[in-house]
């Protein structure tokens, strides 16, 4: 007759493998919300559009707002959420208890690398990870790395908010396109 060590261990799914292992973080420490996706990206997923993925680089003809500047600078984010009524928000801290739609831009060596979104009345934080699932988590939980290692999408720098009772325009559906044809 064995007897038992402990709780017995915790059936993973394939996306929380991939999650844990892609960002050394500890799967009990986040939730799958959703399964993978191509058509989408972080910072769609944050701009509310699981419609096709944004970037600033349109060498993959990702969507871009028009007019806003095509760089991962933390200007060129904000002016692009701000298309769809984000402002700056003044203070580094959010409520426990969102109170308004929140973005929190993360900035790594090159630049902006990721963005997460909350919603109002929500205490826990989503992501859309590149291809992969999307995830509801602690915010802080992506600025660290259980290796040692830098978080792979740096820190947060910038918090953008959308007021409550602002409009809600949805992103345009049609991808920006750019160069001698366009």
């Amino acid at each position: 007759m064995g007897t038992n060590s402990g709780p017995a261990p915790i059936s993973l799914t394939e996306e929380q493998k991939w999650v844990a292992k892609e960002f050394q973080i500890d799967p009990a420490d986040f939730k799958v919300v959703s399964g993978n996706s191509p058509k989408f990206n972080c910072i769609a997923h944050a701009a509310g559009d699981n419609t096709q993925p944004w970037w600033p680089n349109n060498q993959f003809g990702f969507y871009w707002p028009p007019g806003v500047t095509r760089d991962t600078s933390l200007d060129a984010f904000a002016a692009a959420f701000a298309k769809i009524g984000y402002n700056r928000h003044k203070s580094d801290k959010i409520p426990a208890i969102a109170d308004a739609e929140y973005v929190a831009l993360f900035v790594g060596e090159k630049g902006v690398t990721h963005a997460a979104h909350i919603s109002k009345g929500s205490s826990k934080w989503t992501s859309k990870c590149g291809t992969g699932p999307t995830i509801e988590h602690d915010l802080k939980l992506l600025e660290s790395a259980s290796d040692g290692n830098p978080p792979r999408y740096g820190r947060v720098q910038r918090y953008l908010r959308r007021p409550e009772g602002a409009a809600r325009p949805k992103p345009p559906l049609a991808r920006t396109k750019v160069g001698p044809n366009a």
